[in-house]
């Protein structure tokens, strides 16, 4: 079994909760390697961030980057997202306080 991300939804934060048959949607392949321990954020303009890190190289062990990536639902409720590595992303906005950011 691979390192990798996917999820579990319910209709109550206790659950019980579904996985995703379709895991994991972040994954180990075209120089993708690791993708693991994942945080969402939401921006000022309501799209979907996931914070998370992946290994460096093929080596196990702790050599790890952090990465940023979209992450969307479509239409029929299902979460997608798709892992990149060294492509530059804008920061996510999410507070005005600490931006400077104004309306």
């Amino acid at each position: 079994m691979e390192y990798a991300i996917g999820y579990a939804m319910a209709k109550s934060p206790l659950g019980p909760f579904t996985k995703y048959q379709g895991n994991p949607i972040f994954k180990k392949g075209e120089g993708i390697y690791g993708p693991g321990h994942a945080s969402v954020t939401r921006d000022l303009n309501g799209r979907l961030w996931m914070v998370y890190h992946q290994q460096r190289g093929e080596k196990t062990g702790w050599d790890r980057i952090i990465c940023i990536d979209r992450i969307w639902f479509d239409d029929k409720g299902v979460l997608h997202g798709k892992a990149t590595r060294g492509t530059p992303q804008p920061p996510p906005v999410t507070d005005v306080t600490l931006t400077g950011y104004s309306r």
